[in-house]
């Protein structure tokens, strides 16, 4: 009888030793309560044909699953992802295709999700090298001409997938910069673009047409104003889902006298 006794002490003493019951004592350890149900979030254009999603850790379960749908009336969901990761690089869409993608968080026997989707946009095309300008922090000083790109997509709940590009121009005193945005392929002369200056009422760019800045003061100042899409330019149907993205060309054409 004191074998056997000693043997079991033996036995556990090895298991406790051998990090065997460490999954135990990190079950016990971790939060008691249900997992949060959170949006995951849906990164596109960052790289060609590729939507990443990432969601953060939630101690509270034991695995992530990960749904996609496409962005239609009788589109279901597909398991893509089972784990516990917390990112997934698809790469199996088709371009100009829209995704949905909801998170469920597994504990024990139970699922709990999926959550609200987060939107992705498959495209051959990617952002263009002065992003990321989608705010005025982040501006790029316009000192002569930059090719760009811009995107508007809506899925069919609404939610929209747009860029917005920032810049800022340099004006001497008493000066004023011309500016000019180029968009080739259009049918009329209105562009896919607002214009928006800080401090000023925005308005639709006219292809090719000079965009004043003036700077009346005795001083250097820097103007800031950006670009964003006009919805319905880039929708074939302003009532229904889609989406498209355009190059574009602005110049900093001249400063002249005011």
């Amino acid at each position: 009888m004191k074998s056997i006794l000693n043997l079991q002490f033996v036995i556990i003493l090895f298991l406790i030793i051998s990090g065997c019951t460490s999954g135990i004592y990190q079950h016990l350890d971790r939060p008691l309560e249900d997992p949060e149900i959170t949006q995951p979030r849906a990164s596109s254009f960052k790289q060609e044909m590729t939507v990443t999603i990432t969601w953060n850790i939630d101690e509270r379960c034991d695995e992530y699953i990960l749904y996609r749908r496409l962005d239609s009336d009788f589109s279901v969901d597909e398991i893509v992802y089972r784990g516990t990761g917390t990112e997934y690089i698809d790469i199996n869409g088709i371009n100009e295709d829209r995704y949905l993608y909801s998170l469920s968080k597994i504990r024990g026997q139970k699922e709990f999700g999926p959550s609200e989707p987060a939107f992705g946009v498959f495209s051959n095309t990617i952002q263009d090298f002065l992003e990321p300008n989608n705010t005025k922090d982040t501006a790029v000083w316009l000192e002569y001409e930059f090719e760009s790109n811009m995107y508007y997509y809506r899925n069919s709940d609404g939610e929209e997938v747009q860029d917005i590009d920032w810049f800022y121009v340099e004006v001497p005193p008493r000066r004023i910069a011309t500016i000019v945005v180029s968009q080739s392929g259009l049918s009329t002369e209105d562009t896919f673009f607002y214009f928006s200056q800080v401090g000023e009422v925005p308005y639709q760019v006219i292809n090719n047409n000079d965009i004043p800045i003036e700077n009346r003061s005795t001083n250097t100042d820097r103007f800031y104003f950006k670009l964003y899409p006009v919805s319905s330019e880039f929708l074939n149907d302003i009532s229904e889902a889609g989406g498209s993205i355009v190059d574009y060309t602005i110049s900093l054409i001249m400063i002249s006298n005011l």
